[in-house]
């Protein structure tokens, strides 16, 4: 297997505490590596946010779509 690679992601202005990133295609959302002030993500060819845990509205726990809900993502795949 080949470890996937890596970008280094550094802002001088910013401090992290909580970093996480979100996938914007799947909407999952992982914690983030600090390194030296810096941020590590995955390379990928799709769009993510990177932002502080703290802004984000997360669940404690995943949680199970509702019939409404999944009824909306189902449409979208038409």
């Amino acid at each position: 297997m080949i470890k996937p690679a890596r970008v280094r992601v550094e802002w001088p202005e910013v401090s992290w505490s909580e970093p996480a990133c979100v996938d914007l295609l799947s909407g999952e959302v992982w914690e983030v590596e600090i390194k030296e002030g810096a941020v590590e993500v995955p390379l990928a060819d799709y769009p993510m946010i990177l932002t502080e845990r703290s802004v984000l509205e997360l669940a404690d726990k995943p949680q199970q779509p509702g019939y409404d809900e999944m009824g909306r993502k189902l449409r979208w795949t038409y």
